[in-house]
């Protein structure tokens, strides 16, 4: 709460709400109930709530109609999960603003210690939940948290001066005791904590653990809405800093401990709090040059100060029945000091057996349900129609495959949502280009089409639309953005009549929906295609269909391969709408160009596509939808190091860490190779 009270001017801070609801139990006031920590804060991020009140309320407004109305098109029914979310954003919102009008309270003229003390008792009254069997050091720390909060009237007879940053500072103070929510008693004469409750203590050995860089110290974060102090954000770090080296000095031998990976077996290194006290005991001990992240490990096993485990079943190895800290340790020693009674313990676990079957399956050469094959027969009827009569499949989709077939498995067959994205620095690429679209599309639909001051009208519109949902990110980078977007769709505009040739088109359209447009494919038969065109506008006896693209043109511009016009499977828009068009002006002659709307030049870049390209597209169609029906979508990271198209991919974080090893064997497997006949190409980007 105290963290939360920051926001004393009226605005609530998503992430400080979050972390504060998430570590202790919290109540309702209004309706006397536990919140749902997870399910408050899940919402918050996906909904982008942030600031005042009134904000909060206008993006967790926007969310649910989003999802009331994706649950309308997927199911013509509110889903009970889009029900539960409306109530709680409901419920969130009133939270959020009676929150807001308690902390308000101590920034009113004329507050004075009594009466602030006061009030933070009522919110204490007003927000803790008590379990009914919560430990007796949780009693402790609500005793002396009242205490402290008492004792705040006491400081007028001292002559200190009322105002927020002191209230703050003195409850900072006060919650620094070593008896406190920032740790506890564990069993006799064993402290768990932040260093901060060591502090002036007398301990045998401390053990600082997980000294990873940007957990240990961990790094400031950015607030959106609150400008950032410099000199706060060192004096916090000052205090950090004070309070390790306190810890450090309250016992008579320290531990410092660091991770080589993480738990999902990221790289992780050293914190540079950690690399000081190494290279300290290293000059110490004789050591010249100076150890950085990379040479530290050389030291282990030639420096008694310092010692590298070379793995988890390496660190087992070491305990001993007399250090083994609990029964799961003791067991865990036995098991890996016998290989054989582990196989039998593996055995007699379902959970552990699928494990150890996956991790075997995942070593092989061979494409395996563990790789994203789809063979049984009870799974391949959702797959065995992708692209077929009553099924049909858009380009979007068909790009996602080439890029990824995993990626396509997730999103498309098993309907896995991306996970929501934290960050809200600036506008993402693709709310960008959805953004732009939306724009071109009305400035078709509901204009001439013609007049600067109508695009430009609708673009103030889409950017207030675009700031109430609060996905637009910091002040000063959300205008820089509105800035190139209308300078870019003024520049569209005057290339785009120039590009007519001085011929108004007869027929102009936007978002034109097309459904089961079918293309006869070799050994596939009838394809059936659907999506929508992004521009289609009518010239006499010609029809030119354009696909519009927000991002870098260079991908699309011209290349030695011919295939280059469908990027290998990863630029199939234009063809699809070139098909569409074939089909309802089967007597035009239909062209087809990218055109980039916010590029400074060459706006109508990139080879047009015409007939000599479709024996490609064909082949592509191919490839990809024969792979699909028969079950194949392996995860194909593409580039060395940060994969290329893994970069961009909403799935990224839930894919083995080692899939460039796992492809570059699967990938020869002979079921591999209709997605390696695509070739090589590197995912092609909305950035």
């Amino acid at each position: 709460m105290a963290a939360a009270a920051d926001t004393a001017d009226g605005v609530v801070d998503r992430e400080r709400l979050i972390e504060w609801i998430t570590a202790t139990p919290v109540r309702y006031p209004a309706q006397n109930f536990k919140i749902p920590a997870t399910a408050w804060a899940d919402l918050a991020r996906k909904a982008h709530a942030n600031g005042p009140p009134a904000q909060w309320q206008t993006r967790l407004n926007s969310y649910i109609t989003q999802q009331e109305n994706r649950s309308l098109e997927r199911y013509g029914e509110l889903s009970p999960w889009v029900e539960r979310e409306k109530r709680d954003a409901k419920s969130l919102h009133e939270f959020v603003e009676d929150l807001s009008k308690r902390l308000s309270q101590f920034a009113r003229p004329r507050m004075d210690w009594e009466t602030a003390a006061a009030q933070l008792a009522d919110m204490l009254y007003a927000y803790i939940w008590y379990e009914r069997d919560s430990p007796a050091e949780s009693d402790d720390d609500r005793r002396r948290i009242g205490e402290l909060v008492a004792s705040l009237s006491g400081l007028a007879d001292w002559g200190v001066e009322y105002r927020p940053d002191t209230l703050l500072e003195a409850l900072a103070d006060g919650l620094r005791s070593p008896v406190s929510s920032q740790g506890k008693p564990v069993g006799a004469g064993v402290y768990l904590g932040r260093p901060a409750g060591i502090a002036g203590a007398d301990y045998a050995v401390v053990y600082a653990v997980g000294m990873a860089e940007r957990q240990f110290p961990p790094s400031p974060r950015a607030n959106p809405w609150l400008a950032e102090n410099p000199a706060e954000l060192r004096e916090q770090a000052a205090l950090e800093r004070y309070d390790f080296l306190a810890a450090i000095a309250a016992a008579r031998e320290a531990v410092l401990c660091w991770p080589q990976a993480t738990a999902d077996l990221r790289l992780a290194y050293p914190s540079r709090w950690l690399i000081e006290a190494v290279n300290y005991r290293h000059q110490a001990h004789g050591g010249v040059n100076r150890l950085n992240y990379e040479t530290i490990g050389q030291g282990a096993g030639h420096e008694h100060w310092l010692t590298a485990i070379a793995s988890r079943q390496s660190g087992l190895g070491g305990v001993t029945e007399s250090s083994a800290m609990d029964a799961a340790d003791y067991r865990l020693m036995h098991l890996a000091a016998n290989p054989a009674r582990l196989n039998d313990a593996a055995i007699a676990d379902a959970r552990m057996r699928r494990a150890l079957t996956a991790r075997n399956a995942r070593n092989g050469d061979s494409l395996t349900e563990w790789d994203g094959l789809v063979a049984t027969d009870e799974a391949r009827p959702r797959v065995a129609n992708i692209g077929g009569q009553g099924n049909p499949i858009s380009p979007s989709a068909l790009e996602t495959w080439a890029n990824c077939p995993y990626s396509y498995f997730l999103s498309r067959v098993l309907s896995v949502s991306a996970p929501p994205e934290d960050e809200d620095d600036e506008l993402s690429a693709l709310d960008r280009g959805s953004m732009v679209h939306k724009i071109l599309e009305r400035f078709v639909k509901e204009s001439d089409g013609s007049r600067i001051e109508a695009l430009l009208d609708f673009a103030e519109q889409e950017f207030a639309a675009m700031e109430s949902s609060g996905i637009t990110g910091r002040y000063l980078l959300w205008e820089m953005q509105k800035d190139a977007i209308r300078s870019g769709l003024i520049n569209f505009l005057d290339a785009e009549k120039e590009w007519f040739g001085g011929n108004a088109p007869e027929i102009s359209d936007a978002e034109v929906d097309f459904d089961d447009v079918g293309v006869d494919v070799d050994g596939l038969g009838e394809v059936w295609l659907s999506g929508k065109i992004d521009r289609l506008d009518v010239i006499g006896d010609e029809v030119r269909v354009r696909d519009f693209k927000t991002g870098n043109p260079s991908p699309y511009y011209g290349s030695a391969h011919d295939i280059y016009t469908v990027a290998n499977g990863r630029a199939l828009q234009l063809p699809v709408y070139v098909a569409a068009a074939r089909r309802d002006y089967p007597d035009s002659e239909i062209t087809g160009s990218y055109c980039f709307p916010l590029h400074d030049k060459n706006i109508h870049g990139g080879r047009p596509y015409d007939d000599g390209q479709q024996d490609n597209f064909h082949t592509t169609l191919r490839n990809i939808l024969g792979a699909a029906r028969a079950g194949i979508f392996p995860a194909t990271p593409d580039g060395e190091g940060q994969f290329s198209n893994c970069h961009w991919c909403d799935f990224n974080n839930i894919c083995p860490t080692r899939r460039r090893q796992i492809w570059e064997r699967k990938g020869q497997d002979p079921k591999a190779q209709p997605f390696n006949q695509l070739g090589g190409q590197s995912a092609i980007s909305d950035e």
